[in-house]
């Protein structure tokens, strides 16, 4: 008998200790009888630098010696890891694409020494950086589609996996916009990334030039796995042979086989927001409005969109669920929302907001305000 009640107590030791090791994840102070609280990472910056808290406390990013100032946009939480996308200035205009796991910079290649970083995403063990490569007049750079073998000037959409860089094909400028000897001119964006299973989806666009208009548009679309999808279609509109409106995207969500993109309609009389889904546009403003979406998140059937909306000349931070508009930020004199996301029901808005003159890196949850820092910005927001 004795011995078999120590055995007992040895078998329950066993499980607290076990269920002290799940519970603990970046709170080492985490009680094992307790649910372990929902840790809040946000990415962002501050008059001083730039940086991401975790539970309030800031964490700056390091830079490599002799670059100038940093720019980041993208944040990915994986198991214990911190990922985060951005660029910094490497010499004169020239800019490096970079992006840092757990504070550890790495600098991705790139064939022309000008490439920047705008959203990053972790699946598996793989990384996954989507940005632009820019490519001088006269650089001669080959890039082959699956039709033709053209050597491009300006800026391409490129996909880093695991820092090994790919080219995804786009729309030059037009027939007349050339530079020199006759290379066509790109002007590619990205704006988000996502990764479902075995697939890679990037949210983008580039310019295109307009024949019969004396104008350019911001061409909107997403990739699957390098084959473009025109998001486009019966959303640009024109006025005395000039383009005066036209979409672009700003983020993406997966849920399972449907595509979320998010977007403006972008022109001098009207901001106007929207999202597509599988390509099929939904208006959350009404036209000759100025609102914007900065960015989309989906779960289960609920589709969440982040960004603002201009009431008598100042903006607040906004978002929609189902369509439904909820307004953030109203006692300020100026907020945004630039990343949504929900974490058991609870809805979670990265952005700003300007008190008494000054604008406070901001985040919302169900709507309270919590600021990190002064005179900044938070772009990208995660909760586990």
């Amino acid at each position: 008998m004795p011995c078999r009640s120590a055995s007992a107590l040895y078998a329950v030791l066993f499980f607290f200790i076990l269920l002290s090791a799940a519970c603990k994840k970046h709170n080492p102070s985490s009680s094992p009888l307790l649910p372990n609280p929902a840790e809040i990472f946000v990415l962002g910056k501050t008059d001083i630098t730039t940086q991401y808290w975790i539970n309030g406390t800031a964490i700056p990013l390091p830079l490599p010696a002799n670059t100038g100032p940093g720019v980041v946009r993208s944040m990915a939480i994986n198991g214990f890891d911190i990922y985060v996308a951005g660029n910094a200035v490497i010499s004169g205009s020239s800019t490096g694409a970079f992006y840092w796991k757990d504070g550890v910079i790495t600098h991705l290649p790139d064939t022309t020494g000008n490439a920047s970083a705008f959203a990053v995403a972790v699946s598996g063990g793989d990384v996954y950086v989507a940005g632009t490569t820019y490519y001088p007049q006269n650089s001669h750079t080959p890039y082959t589609t699956p039709t033709a073998l053209y050597p491009p000037t300006g800026y391409i959409v490129t996909v880093w996996k695991n820092g090994i860089p790919m080219n995804l094909p786009g729309n030059a400028l037009g027939p007349g916009v050339v530079h020199g000897n006759g290379e066509r001119l790109y002007a590619e964006y990205v704006s988000g990334l996502a990764i479902s299973g075995s697939d890679v989806y990037v949210a983008g666009g580039s310019n295109e030039f307009v024949q019969g208009l004396d104008s350019t548009y911001q061409f909107a679309r997403y990739w699957k796995n390098g084959v473009p999808v025109n998001l486009t279609k019966g959303l640009v509109e024109s006025s005395g042979g000039r383009v005066i409106s036209y979409p672009e995207t700003t983020g993406i969500s997966v849920a399972g086989t449907d595509v979320y993109v998010s977007g403006a309609i972008d022109g001098a009389s009207q901001n106007q927001s929207l999202y597509w889904k599988n390509g099929e546009v939904t208006r959350l403003s009404q036209p000759g409005s100025f609102s914007r979406a900065n960015s989309i998140y989906v779960t289960g059937n609920d589709v969440y969109v982040a960004g603002y909306v201009d009431s008598n000349n100042t903006s607040y931070a906004t978002y929609w669920k189902n369509g439904a508009r909820v307004t953030l930020g109203l006692g300020s004199r100026g907020s945004n929302a630039n990343y949504i996301t929900v974490f058991h029901g609870d809805v979670y808005v990265a952005g700003s907001e300007d008190v008494n003159g000054t604008s406070y890196v901001t985040y919302w949850k169900n709507g309270a305000a919590n600021h990190l820092g002064v005179n900044g910005e938070a772009y990208s927001i995660a909760v586990e």
